[in-house]
């Protein structure tokens, strides 16, 4: 006779949460030197730079399966590289120290110098094939090329600029490591200052010709939304300490990564940041993302992570995974709120779903939700301390589905 045994396996799904899904997954970057910059074309094509081989030319790694391999390229140059930038898969510059910036035509199978000076370079960006700026430690200013890197012009200044960002050719934005925040508006040849009381700025993303975010020590950040006439430093919430890099992705979804593994992310352009885990507690340099999903940081001892889901959504909790028949977006709960409450909604299918919050004038306030999720119910909180009292409606869209419901805020 047969016996048959069953084992049952109980699950509590309100238990699973965000940090089930939020994972930053380390990959094998094939060296143990620190990487000082990352930059992907597309979802499989990247390369870091930094010290990928030390007391060699390996100072560049590549990788064409998303991370799950790297790949050491010859970069031509023995000197430490900090950062690198590509156009498309083919056409990349990078630059570091004793003033070396090579470029790649061929994807980096070879590279060759196009620039040499004895000053160390920190930071280089491209906005087309012929115009690029970089700039460094030791460099009073930036400089300059309009030919692809053939030749370069210097273009003076009073300024050691330690990151810049430009938007267009005439365009862009630095910061020092101190209390200023520059602006050009004639290609570098001048640069206007905001100046800002016991804050070291370290790093800037401009992420269109109205927004940019700045973040630096103790536990600072600066916003615009005007094209950097002025910065808002009041929306203070969590605390970070040094922070080496900040990207954003869109106006409302940001990360930034910096000393010990730090990693937090934004979903609201600033408002509230959250921490999630990164797994290690190397100096984290640089981070970058392709989409709101997927993305990767490097750092120090050859570290390079990456995440799938954006790290995950800040507050979202998978409360069942039991397929619902229908979308739906419920009632959020307490309502009237003070100052916080919830959120629930329903996918009965894989879906991107982007969750928003908005003000009585239609004007879009915050960002809960915006990813692609599994089927199953979720629950969603939202802060709203830092909001004023009135009503606000919530809306959801997945797909051809949209829903919106009205709550109210009680102070």
């Amino acid at each position: 006779m047969k016996k048959i045994i069953y084992f049952f396996l109980i699950v509590n799904f309100a238990l699973i949460t965000e940090d089930c899904f939020s994972q930053w997954l380390q990959q094998n970057s094939n060296t143990t030197g620190n990487l000082n910059s990352i930059y992907f074309v597309n979802s499989q094509t990247g390369w870091v730079c930094g010290v990928t081989g030390p007391l060699s030319t390996d100072r560049i790694a590549k990788t064409t399966d998303g991370g799950n391999t790297w790949v050491r390229q010859n970069a031509g140059t023995y000197y430490v590289l900090n950062s690198i930038h590509f156009i498309n898969d083919q056409t990349g510059w990078a630059a570091g120290i004793h003033g070396t910036v090579v470029k790649t035509t061929n994807g980096g199978m070879n590279w060759y110098q196009i620039l040499g000076i004895n000053l160390d370079l920190n930071d280089i960006q491209f906005i087309d094939s012929q115009t690029g700026w970089v700039s460094g430690i030791q460099v009073n200013g930036v400089y300059r090329t309009t030919d692809g890197g053939i030749s370069w012009s210097y273009l003076f200044n009073d300024y050691i600029f330690k990151r810049i960002h430009f938007i267009n050719s005439i365009t862009g934005f630095a910061v020092t490591g101190g209390i200023n925040i520059y602006k050009t508006t004639n290609a570098g040849l001048n640069w206007s200052p905001n100046s800002f009381s016991n804050t070291g700025f370290a790093a800037i993303f401009i992420v269109d010709s109205l927004y940019g975010y700045s973040v630096g020590e103790p536990s600072k950040q600066a916003i615009t939304t005007n094209g950097g006439l002025t910065w808002d430093t009041s929306r203070i919430t969590t605390s970070f300490i040094s922070p080496r890099a900040v990207f954003f992705k869109n106006r409302y979804i940001g990360y930034l990564a910096g000393n010990n593994g730090i990693i937090f992310k934004t979903i609201n352009g600033g408002m509230n940041w959250n921490s999630q885990s990164s797994g290690v507690n190397n100096d984290l340099n640089d981070i970058y993302f392709i989409d709101t999903s997927i993305g990767w940081a490097v750092g120090n001892s050859g570290v390079i992570l990456k995440t799938t889901n954006g790290g995950g959504t800040v507050g979202i909790n998978i409360i069942s995974t039991e397929i619902p028949k229908n979308f739906a977006l419920l009632q959020n709960y307490p309502n009237p709120f003070n100052p916080t409450t919830k959120i629930k909604f329903a996918l009965p299918k894989d879906a991107f779903a982007k969750l928003t919050i908005y003000d009585v004038l239609g004007r879009e306030v915050a960002t809960l939700v915006e990813e692609q999720l599994q089927p199953g119910t979720y629950e969603v909180n939202w802060d709203a301390t830092n909001y004023p009292s009135g009503v606000y409606f919530y809306k959801l869209i997945s797909g051809d589905f949209s829903q919106t419901n009205k709550m109210i805020l009680i102070k």
